[in-house]
């Protein structure tokens, strides 16, 4: 299992993202909103908002062959060196199953977290 710790401490923008990772690996456009991961929220005492991740799984998902990254890319307010980036790997790894962290650019990379580190910092108080 693996965490991907968002860089907006937000429940709604986890949603979002979440929703835009389903449209990359969804079989057909919907007018329905899926969910590709779901989210939780650090349980911990914080200043200001508590973080949120991504539960990622294994990390690992089929990108369907006519994805595309731009709507992520404008949700990540990625930089022009890191959106081209992941707009060729998208490009690249369409039709193929993929490991998120490979897809990740460097900037949030550092955010992915293994089950260990999560548990290390608490993500998973009480369990």
């Amino acid at each position: 299992m693996k965490l991907l710790v968002l860089t907006v401490p937000s429940t709604a923008y986890a949603a979002a993202v979440s929703s835009l990772m389903w449209d990359l690996c969804a079989p057909a456009p919907s007018t329905t909103t899926q969910y590709l991961y779901s989210w939780i929220v650090h349980p911990g005492a914080h200043d200001g908002p508590s973080p949120v991740a991504l539960n990622v799984g294994d990390g690992q998902f089929y990108v369907q062959p006519t994805a595309t990254a731009d709507a992520i890319i404008a949700a990540a307010s990625l930089g022009d060196e890191e959106a081209a980036q992941l707009s060729a790997d998208i490009l690249a790894t369409r039709g193929s199953k993929v490991d998120v962290e490979g897809l990740l650019p460097a900037s949030i990379a550092t955010n992915l977290l293994t089950r260990q580190q999560a548990e290390d910092q608490g993500w998973f108080a009480g369990e």
